[in-house]
């Protein structure tokens, strides 16, 4: 659902959904050995299926920057 570089990043992510009652648990990123580019997602923040969409939509407006649309 969500993937962020630390974890920090990754527990308050979960408090948001926690208040917006979305259950969620945090887990590394699968490995990419063969990946050009250094990983810089370290954590992935799951939901379950049925609220992937909510946690979506509510996760990008809290993450939106003031003013963009």
């Amino acid at each position: 659902m969500a993937r962020v570089a630390t974890r920090t990043a990754a527990d308050e992510v979960q408090r948001f959904l926690d208040v917006v009652g979305i259950r969620s648990t945090t887990a590394p990123c699968p490995e990419r050995s063969n990946a050009a580019a250094p990983v810089r997602w370290r954590f992935q923040v799951l939901v379950f299926a049925e609220d992937v969409s909510r946690a979506r939509l509510l996760v990008d407006q809290w993450t939106r920057p003031v003013g963009t649309p």
